[in-house]
């Protein structure tokens, strides 16, 4: 099959008739396609499948940039063509370890898809002869047969397994938020930890809305105040630099007010448990990141029976969403 009719073929994955989950299925099972398709291409190539190991926890978006770097290589006259090439998941993309047949390996990180092909070329590319007799001293190791032995991958594994412990992120921030009904407007901190390991996290929030006002000039003089955590799971997909969150979990708030009504205080405060859900994003590559988050939590039972502290007090708002911007340290 030519590189054009799996072209057509990758974009029949829009026409299968199936529900999302179908779908889904359809489109791995034609990623797998092109890559087999590139292996096959060639016999004498690093993308042949005696010498191209693809770890399968990798995330789909990986596989159709390396059925288009293999397609690159074979247009390449200097690239080993018995080099061994091993892809396996890393926490910000993938790592590439590359094994040519005089004994020389490397290993590298690769956090954009769009840099994978890159990356292919300058490890499999082999020097001119030209360059290789102006350098008499190159010490060359014996040549590895990976078949005899099944641990020359092992450094990656190792790599791998290092990849696979958790890691921690905080930060804080500073946020504004919507609250109704009625009407709330509120600012204040934030702060959050997360632990990941791989593309999984469990993120623990907390905010405090220390000011928080009516939109209503009837309760001017109100003073009301919301504390509240929640503890989320949920997914990082990277882009780049670019680093997204997506988490759903539950939160518990606490709210109160006061306020004074013909030289009399009435005051009070409750506690809800609510479902919340984050989307957060952090922007790039060092221990010290921007950080750019959006929030949102509802309580199932405040929207069917509003709650009210005491009759001189408006009602409490069951749901809110808000919006904040600040740092975070990450361990990389």
């Amino acid at each position: 099959m030519t590189d054009r009719s799996a072209a057509r073929g990758f974009l029949t994955t829009r026409h299968c008739g199936v529900p999302w989950a179908g779908w889904v299925a359809c489109v791995f099972a034609l990623h797998g396609f092109r890559i087999a398709e590139a292996r096959a291409a060639d016999p004498a190539s690093p993308c042949e499948a005696a010498r191209l190991e693809v770890d399968e926890h990798i995330d789909p978006v990986w596989l159709d940039a390396l059925a288009t770097a293999c397609e690159g290589l074979k247009r390449i006259p200097d690239v080993d063509p018995m080099a061994h090439v091993r892809v396996a998941p890393g926490t910000e993309g993938v790592l590439v370890e590359v094994r040519l047949t005089d004994g020389r390996a490397a290993l590298r990180r690769v956090r954009s898809p769009s840099d994978l092909a890159r990356t292919l070329e300058a490890l499999l590319t082999v020097p001119p002869p030209a360059v290789l007799a102006r350098a008499p001293d190159l010490v060359k190791a014996q040549p590895i047969d990976h078949t005899a032995h099944p641990s020359a991958a092992a450094p990656v594994r190792a790599d791998a397994s290092k990849e696979s412990e958790i890691r921690m992120d905080v930060g804080a921030m500073l946020g504004v938020r919507l609250a109704r009904p009625p009407s709330y407007g509120s600012f204040g901190p934030a702060g959050f930890a997360s632990l990941r390991m791989r593309s999984w996290l469990l993120d623990v929030s907390m905010r405090w809305e220390a000011i928080q006002r009516p939109m209503k000039s009837s309760y001017g003089n109100l003073d009301m105040q919301t504390l509240a955590a929640s503890v989320n799971v949920g997914r990082r997909v990277l882009a780049g630099r670019a680093a997204l969150d997506v988490g759903l979990g539950p939160s518990f708030v606490v709210q109160s007010q006061s306020l004074e009504v013909a030289n009399d205080e009435k005051a009070g405060s409750t506690s809800d448990l609510r479902l919340g859900g984050l989307v957060r994003m952090t922007l790039g590559a060092s221990r010290i990141r921007w950080v750019v988050g959006l929030d949102a939590d509802v309580s199932p039972w405040g929207a069917r029976r509003p709650t009210r502290l005491d009759e001189a007090l408006p009602t409490l708002p069951s749901w809110s969403v808000g919006v904040g911007m600040g740092a975070a340290w990450a361990d990389r």
